[in-house]
């Protein structure tokens, strides 16, 4: 059975693009020398934190995580080699084999620009079974999964990048961002916010365009055949169509899809694209509505990722995504196609815990899937049926230009468009 992985790349509109590199934000110059075969990897390179960021967040340390087979050869701030930091095992657990390493931010440099230079090594080796980053011969997918630059999402939520990765021969370069072929390497880069550097090598690739009137569609393929690459890419512009109509989004944009050789791991959105997975050639027009309510899931990360994804909280994130996605199958397929799946959802809630301070760090997959994919958007629909469809798309669209991403936040406005006995009960759903 042959997979495919979607990235998506939205690129926004000059005007956005324009208000973005000017954004107080973190920005990483990198270089990146990897092999698919040795799968040997150097990475040096700089993350500079504007002036302030460090009060401005708080932080009198900096915690950065690095795939744990990785050596730190050296590291440097604002020009000091420091070797007075501290190394422990990753805790997070969408990077399982991590460790991370403290830098204490003293007052002195806390209101200045913090330049903090890098050099990595050692190789990749295997993430757990059905990871959503794989390193092999014939495919490499190398995200924050493994990490395999100095990240952390919590303290460096969004950020810029230009990464220099040096050309393989036979193997084909490529990721989420703007891309440039020059003599020697790969250039790849993102002048708007980013959540993570995704580079991608395999030995050979196919190009298909398709446009609509607003959005520009590449399909980057491997052995897909056409028909079901048309039929892919139209179903694609659909939902972005629609979801650019919910969100009032006029822009134009690019997205860029890839297939990919890896099976497992499942799907994962980025503020620069999405990666989709399980998707079979094979079955795509047997279960459309299936494999739709996957591509409308995780196109509906980019808006909904906010949120941080360690914490209960991350069910604005999830929960969102998910019943946006139901929203779309409900207008595309019909009010049957979109009961059936209600009704699936509402049997695997049952008895399930309440969403308010859910303890997802260390729950089970299953019962996080039961709280954020299941019962947290029955509690959307709810919501839905208590202020009425429209009012319902309408507070979506506020919820995501405000850029919510806390409960109490989104409960306030809540109470600011629809009263206080509305938010009052929707404190009690999600308390439930």
């Amino acid at each position: 059975m042959k997979y495919l992985i979607v990235f998506l790349t939205l690129l926004i509109s000059s005007i956005l693009q324009s208000k973005e590199r000017t954004a107080n934000i973190p920005h990483y110059d990198l270089n990146l020398n990897y092999d698919p075969i040795s799968r040997k990897i150097n990475v040096s390179g700089v993350l500079t934190l504007p002036a302030n960021y460090a009060i401005d967040n708080q932080l009198d340390i900096i915690s950065l995580y690095f795939y744990k087979q990785l050596v730190i050869d050296s590291l440097v701030i604002n020009g000091l080699f420091v070797d007075d930091y501290d190394t422990y095992s990753g805790d997070k657990y969408h990077m399982p084999h991590s460790s991370k390493f403290e830098i204490p931010i003293s007052k002195e440099i806390s209101s200045k620009i913090i330049r903090i230079e890098f050099s990595l090594s050692g190789a990749m080796g295997n993430l757990p079974p059905k990871s959503a980053n794989v390193v092999s011969e014939n495919w490499s997918e190398l995200g924050l999964y493994y990490p395999w630059f100095p990240v952390n999402t919590e303290v460096i939520k969004h950020f810029t990048f230009s990464l220099n990765v040096a050309k393989v021969l036979g193997y084909e370069i490529f990721g989420l961002g703007t891309i440039k072929q020059l003599r020697d390497r790969i250039q790849i880069s993102s002048s708007t916010p980013a959540n993570d550097i995704i580079v991608c090598y395999s030995k050979k690739i196919s190009h298909f365009m398709q446009k609509s009137n607003s959005t520009m569609l590449d399909i980057y393929y491997l052995t897909l055949n056409e028909t079901i690459v048309e039929k892919i890419a139209g179903d694609i512009l659909n939902i972005d169509k629609e979801y650019k109509r919910w969100f009032k989004i006029s822009d134009k944009t690019k997205l860029t899809l890839l297939e990919s050789l890896r099976q497992d791991g499942g799907g994962y959105g980025r503020l620069t694209g999405i990666v989709l997975s399980n998707l079979s050639g094979d079955d795509y027009q047997k279960f459309n509505n299936s494999y739709i309510k996957y591509f409308a899931h995780e196109l509906a990360h980019i808006y909904w990722y906010k949120a941080d994804s360690n914490s209960w909280e991350d069910w604005l994130n999830e929960s969102l995504a998910e019943y946006c996605a139901l929203m779309f199958i409900r207008e595309f397929f019909g009010e049957n196609v979109f009961s059936q799946i209600i009704q699936k959802k509402q049997v695997k809630s049952n008895n399930s815990p309440a969403i308010w301070n859910f303890d997802r760090a260390n729950s089970n997959p299953e019962i996080i899937e039961i709280v954020l994919y299941n019962k947290g958007p029955l509690i959307l629909m709810e919501l839905e049926s208590y202020i009425g469809h429209s009012n319902f798309k309408n507070f979506l669209e506020i919820v995501h230009s405000n850029n919510i991403k806390t409960t109490r936040d989104f409960i306030d406005e809540l109470k600011k468009m629809f009263g206080e006995e509305c938010a009052f009960w929707f404190i009690h759903n999600l308390n439930k």
